[in-house]
Order: structure tokens, then C-alpha cells, then sequence
């Protein structure tokens, strides 16, 4: 892509990031068919400035897989540049991932929100679930 059009594209989407105040709010991303997460991925990388503008709030995907690599994604990227040494021993199985849940639980909670194993139309993803996390979405208009 061109740097202008680049350019473009940032300036829209810090326009769209900034409330009637001018506070920086987050648009939400819900990513349906998300496989191990890719999508989700190039919008949370994503920075205008210094600025994150785009939230994951809701990742579905029904293969275990996917899903499974999906939920590691999840709880990798909320440390940033300050991945817990737990992460990497898992990677080496040296402890199981419920090891590595139970050793964060904060970061647990946010990856059972986030990553849905689940079809769409099936009972797995009740409507509940879905209110409750439109209820939560800031939509960019």
C-alpha cells in the first residue's frame, strides 16, 4: 500500500477513535470464522501514533485447533513485550495450559471472553452471549 494512501487510512481511523469530547475510545472488532486468529491479530497490532484504535472484543471459531491456538494468541498478546517465562514453558511443554491458566487468572478471564469455541446458529453461542457483548461495543461510524 502507498504511503499516502497509508496515511489516509490512519487519519480516518484516529477520526474514528475520538469521541464528542475528544477522548480516544476503541472501535470493537467481533472476528466470526477467526480460525487461530489472524484478523484479530493486524487490528490489535494496528497503532495511530501511539494509539491502539481497534479492541478484539469477541473472536468465534468452532475447529478445537484453531480455537486452541486461537486462545494462546489471546493471552499473548495482553502482556505486550512482557510475555510471562509460563508462556514459553508451555510452548516447550514443560507445564499444560491449565498450568498456565491457573497461574494467571486475570489474563484466564479475559481469554474465556474473548475466544469462543463455538458454530454459528448452534446453542454453543447463545444469544446471551452475543447481548452481552454488543451491549459492550463501541461501533465506528
Amino acid at each position: 500500500m502507498p504511503d499516502s494512501q497509508f496515511g489516509v487510512i490512519s487519519a480516518h481511523v484516529g477520526a474514528l477513535g475520538t469521541n464528542r469530547n475528544g477522548n480516544e475510545q476503541q472501535c470493537s472488532v467481533i472476528d466470526l470464522f477467526a480460525g487461530p486468529g489472524g484478523l484479530s491479530e493486524g487490528f490489535s497490532s494496528y497503532r495511530a501514533d501511539k494509539y491502539k484504535p481497534f479492541r478484539i472484543a469477541l473472536s468465534i471459531e468452532k475447529d478445537v485447533w484453531a480455537h486452541q491456538t486461537l486462545e494462546l494468541r489471546v493471552f499473548f498478546r495482553q502482556f505486550g513485550s512482557h510475555v510471562p517465562d509460563d508462556y514459553y514453558r508451555l510452548l516447550r511443554a514443560e507445564i499444560g495450559r491449565d498450568e498456565l491458566f491457573r497461574r494467571h487468572p486475570a489474563e484466564r478471564d479475559t481469554v474465556m471472553a474473548e475466544a469462543r469455541r463455538a458454530e454459528l446458529g448452534s446453542e454453543d453461542l447463545s444469544e446471551a452471549v452475543l447481548d452481552s457483548v454488543l451491549n459492550s461495543v463501541f461501533v465506528c461510524a
